[in-house]
């Protein structure tokens, strides 16, 4: 529970308060809400009623020895030029990218989109199958098309439509900071001062436990975006049981600086938020100020978010700070900024740095010359793809390990004696433990630490030369040797559990909760 009210206290800032820096800042609340109104009417309506071009480009590095072996990642370049025209239903993608790691790659792609069909010449397949295998098209065929399912140009606009979105945001913004205590509100001239302090935000927070407010909180939350929520289930989620306390759930909350100025043509956000308990500690600082005037936004933010495991024997954390400026106008979009991204998993220290930018201008008009598709020039993507083996799955024991990969047998587990055994190769493969087989009737499971040995037919096995006793024995059946896998994992240090609906063990490497 306590877990929850922090996501949906951080959600707020986030989704929330984050735009007000690019909307903008009379006396008290009701000067608040009138310079958001005003800012709002001044910002940029960016339309796509004309074409647009623009030119992405990224830059990348990155360090740790666990990235590098498992990506096979240090770093790389990218360079994307568009050209785009919503309302002829047609956009050009040209992308330049060079990986470098254990394996440099370069890569270079022309795209095509008329309608629903993306187009791709073949000489630039090759990239296309490093991300999708397939095979190659057969000699005089020009194009490669796929089928964009679930796409139109007409949903694409009507989601950059702002004009809608910033009379819906609106609405909801004036919905939330109407809800705060008048006392968190100055003035300063024409500029409104919001400051919150915890007692301001439990109180806020109190509203949100009012059924009425909720209801109509989450209706104006679902018509800016019905994709994303829905109404009753955001409802039902914001409500919490009548004996949890919200002073008690948020009593590890500190609120060192939570500022936001609204004027007629600019504003500013200036936050300093933690979340410490014996669990996790969380810390977000944004500082971001915009400047408004009747042609362009100019914005700059600084955000940064640590959060760490305070679990005691834990090393976790993860550190992302991101700085950034932007100018938008009715023709012109700017962005540049840096993105660092630093994690700590198991003692390594893991880095994103990545450094992007983007132009972007109107055009007067479209100038891409299509690629006019016919049966003798172009063939279907869906025709080259390889064909692949049809395993059965279905109504087959999995193994999920920590949440994050599954284990598929070839060689399907089953129960016996109201124990799961698996095939032992193939579980150490996984595993990453050494699997001997000694004739006649015994196999040997190897890891840096430990060295299990069992007989075939025998409940009787030993771990690292101690003699131990399991309830399920190791069997061959069909040439293959199977193990009872609650015996072997847990000797590793694995947790383990089963849900026979799903047919689904899972284990941990971590204690499970129950």
């Amino acid at each position: 529970m306590k877990k929850k009210a922090v996501v949906l206290l951080f959600t707020f800032i986030f989704t929330i308060l984050m735009p007000l820096s690019a909307l903008g800042s009379t006396s008290g609340k009701d000067l608040f809400l009138k310079n958001m109104q005003v800012q709002t009417e001044k910002q940029v309506k960016v339309t796509y009623d004309k074409p647009i071009s623009g030119e992405i480009t990224v830059d990348l590095t990155a360090s740790g020895d666990m990235l590098t072996e498992v990506l096979g990642i240090k770093g790389g370049q990218a360079d994307i030029i568009y050209d785009i025209d919503v309302n002829e239903e047609k956009a050009f993608i040209k992308v330049s990218a060079s990986i470098e790691g254990t394996a440099d790659k370069d890569f270079y792609l022309d795209c095509y989109i008329d309608g629903d069909t993306m187009i791709i010449p073949v000489d630039c397949l090759e990239t296309l199958c490093q991300i999708n295998p397939m095979e190659m098209p057969e000699e005089g065929i020009e194009y490669v098309y796929i089928k964009l399912e679930d796409f139109s140009f007409a949903e694409l606009q009507a989601a950059v439509d702002q004009s809608k979105q910033q009379e819906l945001g609106l609405e909801m913004v004036n919905t939330i900071f109407a809800a705060f205590p008048d006392k968190c509100f100055s003035t300063r001239g024409t500029t409104a001062i919001m400051n919150i302090d915890k007692l301001s935000l439990i109180s806020f927070l109190k509203k949100f436990q009012d059924q009425e407010f909720v209801d109509s909180f989450a209706e104006q939350l679902t018509a800016l975006n019905p994709e994303m929520y829905n109404k009753d289930e955001f409802a039902e989620g914001m409500l919490l049981p009548d004996d949890v306390s919200i002073i008690t759930l948020f009593k590890d909350l500190h609120i060192h600086k939570c500022r936001t100025e609204i004027g007629l043509s600019r504003s500013l956000l200036d936050y300093d938020i933690s979340f410490n308990n014996d669990e996790t500690d969380v810390n977000v600082k944004i500082k971001s100020s915009s400047k408004i005037k009747s042609e362009a936004t100019l914005s700059e933010s600084a955000i940064d978010v640590c959060v760490t495991n305070s679990e005691v024997g834990s090393d976790q954390s993860v550190q992302v700070q991101l700085n950034s400026e932007s100018y938008v106008s009715e023709d012109t979009m700017n962005c540049k900024g840096k993105l660092d991204v630093s994690t700590t998993i198991a003692g390594e220290i893991i880095k994103f740095n990545t450094n992007f930018k983007l132009e972007q201008s109107c055009v007067d008009k479209f100038s891409v010359e299509f690629p006019v598709l016919t049966e003798g020039n172009s063939i279907d993507a869906e025709t080259l793809k390889p064909e692949v083996p049809d395993y059965e799955f279905e109504n087959q024991i999995t193994v999920n390990i920590d949440d994050d990969d599954y284990i598929w047998f070839d060689n399907a587990p089953f129960i016996e004696e109201d124990r799961i055994l698996v095939p032992a190769r193939e579980l150490g493969f996984y595993l990453d433990y050494d699997v001997t087989w000694n004739p006649p009737a015994n196999i040997v499971m190897t890891t840096e630490d430990h060295k299990i040995s069992m007989n075939v037919g025998e409940k009787q096995y030993t771990i690292n030369g101690t003699n131990k006793d399991m309830d399920s024995a190791f069997v061959i059946r069909d040439g293959v040797g199977y193990v009872p896998i609650r015996f072997v994992v847990e000797e590793l240090g694995y947790e383990i559990s089963y849900d026979a609906e799903y047919m689904e063990v899972y284990m941990s490497s971590q204690p499970i909760e129950e």
